[in-house]
């Protein structure tokens, strides 16, 4: 977590998007997010769209200094309830309209990780859980392995690669708060290093159109600019460029 010294202040982005599909594509540098602290947290981010009007994303925090909440302006899908054990964080909870998400996280007597994750879903006809069998190295999440009954996802195992830089956005998730990776990827929120790539797996080798990658700047130990390189489900190829500021 930063310390009052070096805490970011706002994120800003420049994208390059190219594909059959897509065309070649220039996003010129914009203002993203602006942050917003407390004296002890990250009080709130808000987001800036050039469709939409600006989304606010509010933490809340008990006396332990746990985050309990996060809440969104915007659309009620980014409103995240939190639950502990202790020091561990073995739930959250989110409502998407009739949908009702929640993940669990399963830990042994003696670890600090936790070793599975549990994705149930339910609505009013639909109603299903999707299992990950975590393996953790050196305080990274490396690798998740799908339990053989999963829907959400029609693959085998996700892989996951860090850098040896600290990861100084571990404590509240990303730096663009928890809709960043997906909550598919939420056990990375607590890895030790910086994520770097995330693969998805099947039979046929890994599936290069959901490859994601990030590469990270840093100044005096401070991280300056992420760069993620990635491609969609059009397969249009997109480098991102976002510059920290403080």
């Amino acid at each position: 977590m930063y310390n009052p010294y070096n805490r970011v202040q706002s994120l800003r982005m420049k994208s390059h998007i190219v594909g059959v599909e897509c065309g070649d594509e220039q996003v010129p540098d914009h203002l993203v997010a602006r942050f917003f602290w407390s004296t002890e947290h990250l009080d709130s981010i808000i987001h800036y769209d050039d469709y939409a009007a600006p989304e606010t994303i509010r933490y809340h925090y008990d006396k332990l200094g746990r985050l309990i909440r996060v809440e969104s302006s915007a659309v009620s899908n980014r409103d995240y309830v939190l639950g502990y054990e202790g020091s561990r964080l073995v739930s959250i909870t989110r409502n998407v309209g009739e949908w009702l998400y929640e993940y669990t996280f399963t830990y042994t007597d003696d670890s600090d990780y936790p070793v599975a994750y549990a994705q149930h879903y339910k609505s009013l006809s639909v109603e299903g859980t999707d299992t990950y069998t975590l393996r953790w190295k050196d305080g990274n999440l490396v690798s998740a392995v799908c339990g053989a009954n999963n829907d959400y996802y029609t693959i085998d195992s996700i892989t996951y690669t860090y850098d040896t830089r600290t990861n100084p956005f571990c404590g509240f998730f990303s730096p663009d708060g928890l809709r960043e990776f997906g909550i598919v990827h939420a056990p990375t929120f607590i890895s030790r290093n910086n994520i770097v790539a995330i693969t998805y797996h099947t039979d046929n080798g890994p599936v290069q159109n959901v490859f994601y990658s990030l590469n990270y700047k840093f100044s005096n130990d401070i991280p300056t600019q992420i760069i993620r390189d990635y491609e969609n489900m059009f397969w249009c190829h997109i480098t991102d460029t976002a510059t920290l500021l403080y």
